[in-house]
């Protein structure tokens, strides 16, 4: 499989055209930083409305919120309200039964909690907020801070040979 292209936004930051300035694309998408507004359905659940909040602070405060996140966010956190009603109904050990044939009935519940755990994880790794997601979320506009060391042994290195 082929590896994705990144952001052209991300690349602008990074500093990707500056020896080329014609490389950059002509026609880049622009969205609107910020939070976009609460849906009727997110805010009817306060679970929902609370996870809401809860990504719109992590994720703007790392920059790359932008108003194109509404569909996933909301569905998002419809997603985590779900799995926390189903949490609270399994956590007792309510998940398998013994059927008529002595073998282990799972009950609906738990089997819908763990497809909501597997969705909840793509979700998660789709906005940036898993230890191996986030390492590779560069918010655009950002500038990346000169690492002093490298500066230092740029400097004592000499300019490579072509």
């Amino acid at each position: 499989m082929a590896r994705p292209r990144k952001d052209p936004a991300v690349l602008e930051a990074a500093g990707a055209y500056v020896k080329n300035p014609n490389r950059r694309p002509v026609n880049m998408p622009v969205y609107i930083p910020g939070a976009p507004e609460m849906p009727a359905i997110v805010s009817e659940n306060d679970q929902a409305v609370w996870y809401w909040n809860w990504c719109c602070t992590v994720l703007s405060e790392a920059g790359v919120l932008t108003t194109a996140c509404l569909p996933l966010l909301t569905i998002h956190s419809l997603d985590w309200a779900q799995a926390m009603w189903l949490f609270e109904h399994t956590k007792d050990g309510n998940v398998a039964t013994i059927g008529a044939t002595g073998g282990p009935v799972i009950s609906p519940e738990a089997a819908q909690l763990h497809q909501y755990a597997n969705r909840l994880l793509k979700e998660l790794s789709e906005l940036g907020l898993t230890p191996a997601s986030k390492s590779k979320i560069i918010s655009a506009g950002k500038k990346v801070e000169p690492d002093s060391f490298a500066e230092l042994l740029n400097r004592r290195m000499g300019p490579k040979p072509n």
